[in-house]
């Protein structure tokens, strides 16, 4: 092994290390997700999702749009459960 490359061996900054609070608000939201009920107007369906994650995913929404108890193109209304 290079002498020179053992002294300025350093450990890896990690993410979490850096940015804590945010690591464990996104922690937090991984490990305890919210249920989401979306209740579709036109048909009269109510469907039920395990997380937002979920629920984003099969109404083509972003993030920024899942908000409790709102309406989504005059069609969707959205409920999260907590």
């Amino acid at each position: 092994m290079n002498p020179e490359f053992a002294v300025n061996c350093e450990e890896p900054v990690v993410k979490r290390d850096v940015d804590k609070d945010k690591y464990e608000y996104l922690s937090g939201i991984r490990n305890n997700p919210k249920a989401v009920e979306v209740f579709d107007r036109q048909t009269g369906e109510t469907n039920t999702y395990t997380s937002t994650h979920k629920a984003r995913r099969a109404l083509k929404l972003s993030p920024a749009y899942m908000k409790d108890n709102s309406v989504w193109k005059n069609r969707y209304e959205i409920k999260i459960k907590t």
